[in-house]
């Protein structure tokens, strides 16, 4: 998650994982105390039908659903421990068909509800010519989505 977060431009200071209350983290990033939620993006149907998480095509509209109600889900729980100057969510996924090229076109003027996050971040699995990609998503009164390194 510190991977995640550092390549979609956060700096990060310090990091304590939470258990087992919401939120998954507590940390300083760019010197404010921020919640975390941490998610794995996956295909639940894939699942169903095959087995293996990473045997689905994903689409635009699929992806956009998908991270939409990851969003939604995960703002359903309350924070603990706060006060929050952030509330950030990181959604990570190493799905086959989800390479940097399909996610950068998912992605294009795409903007998602936040559902009280201030922040959503999206990072890829390492792949030896793009490591440590990640994109913070545009979320509703916000900037456009930003890919980082």
């Amino acid at each position: 998650m510190r991977t995640v977060l550092e390549a979609s431009g956060f700096a990060v200071e310090a990091l304590t994982r939470m258990q087992p209350d919401s939120p998954d983290c507590v940390a300083t990033l760019d010197g404010e105390r921020v919640g975390i939620e941490v998610t794995e993006l996956v295909s639940g149907e894939a699942r169903k039908r095959t087995g293996n998480w990473s045997l689905f095509r994903w689409d635009q509209p699929s992806f956009l659903t998908r991270v939409q109600e990851i969003i939604d889900t995960k703002a359903a729980k309350p924070f603990q421990g706060g006060p929050y100057a952030r509330r950030v969510l990181v959604i990570w996924t190493n799905e086959f068909h989800l390479d940097r090229g399909a996610v950068v076109r998912f992605l294009d003027g795409q903007r998602f509800h936040a559902r009280g996050f201030t922040d959503v971040v999206l990072g890829l699995d390492y792949h030896p010519e793009h490591p440590d990609v990640a994109y913070r998503l545009a979320l509703e009164g916000g900037p456009a989505s930003q890919r980082s390194r």
